[in-house]
């Protein structure tokens, strides 16, 4: 899994790996918090093109932290830098 994205705009893009497949895509959810902890996002993943689309340009600059759950688990955490 990775983050592309323009972190200026707030649009970033979850991309899973090929080694990933559309069934362990399914049921992914992914959550935004502030550094304080606050969930200020959240949505389900795109199971059947692999990528997601999260936008995000009302927020301010600041660091935040993309979570990826999947059945009430942690799949990855990734930090995101807005500016």
């Amino acid at each position: 899994m990775a983050i592309q994205g323009n972190d200026k705009h707030g649009y970033y893009v979850v991309v899973w790996k090929k080694f990933y497949n559309k069934t362990q895509a399914l049921g992914c959810s992914y959550q935004i918090y502030d550094l304080n902890g606050r969930q200020i996002a959240f949505g389900l993943i795109n199971s059947s093109g692999l990528e997601t689309t999260i936008t995000l340009p009302d927020l301010k600059s600041a660091v935040y932290i993309l979570r990826i759950t999947k059945n009430n688990e942690v799949l990855n955490n990734f930090k995101l830098m807005k500016y």
